[in-house]
């Protein structure tokens, strides 16, 4: 656990550096040193001792995959790409037309009812006990639907943040590299103590 909490606290701090060697010299050489960085963790991981496992012979749920994917596309694409194809009234820039209006609210209804449906196979696989894509109990006690919740919580509200104010504030406010880095580390660090 100890490792794991090191390598959380270096990635929420680790863009203040970078954005600083940013900054100094460019593109080229950060990319350099990450890539130098990547070389040094990947021979540490090489020397790691195997973990022997028991092999559980279980099948893959592909159903639940192929309904979760499917799911998932669709509800992220329809969000992700709301500016293009406009909310009710499609933009000229939308792909196609679905009955008149935009596909952002089709997409949605399509991958949340695929999201249901890979609930229902879920929960019918659950009962035969064959092997889960989600096991029930992430969702069965009330203690880890909680803290499903509040980790998706977290997750969203720092997606949102860096995703749409460090580059307005780049682009508008004319933030540097390394002024991008610290705004980071405010979603980061406490994410590392949540």
């Amino acid at each position: 656990y100890g490792c794991v909490a090191a390598g959380a606290g270096a990635s929420a701090l680790m863009p203040i550096p970078f954005g600083i060697l940013l900054d100094g010299v460019g593109f080229r050489v950060t990319f350099m040193v990450m890539m130098g960085l990547f070389l040094v963790l990947l021979a540490f991981s090489i020397r790691l001792p195997r973990i022997e496992r028991t092999v559980i012979r279980q099948r893959f749920d592909v159903l639940g995959f192929i309904t979760c994917s499917v799911g998932f596309f669709f509800l992220l694409t329809s969000v992700a790409c709301v500016s293009i194809f406009g909310t009710v009234d499609p933009l000229p820039t939308a792909p196609f037309v679905l009955f008149g209006i935009a596909p952002t609210i089709p997409m949605a209804c399509l991958g949340a009812l695929s999201l249901f449906a890979f609930s229902r196979v879920e929960k019918s696989k659950g009962k035969q006990g064959m092997s889960l894509l989600m096991p029930r109990s992430f969702l069965g006690t009330s203690a880890a639907r909680h803290a499903l919740i509040a980790v998706a919580f977290g997750f969203f509200l720092v997606g949102a943040f860096n995703i749409l104010v460090i580059p307005y504030m780049q682009i508008a406010a004319g933030a540097t590299a390394m002024q991008a880095g610290i705004l980071f580390a405010c979603s980061g660090v406490p994410m590392v103590f949540c």
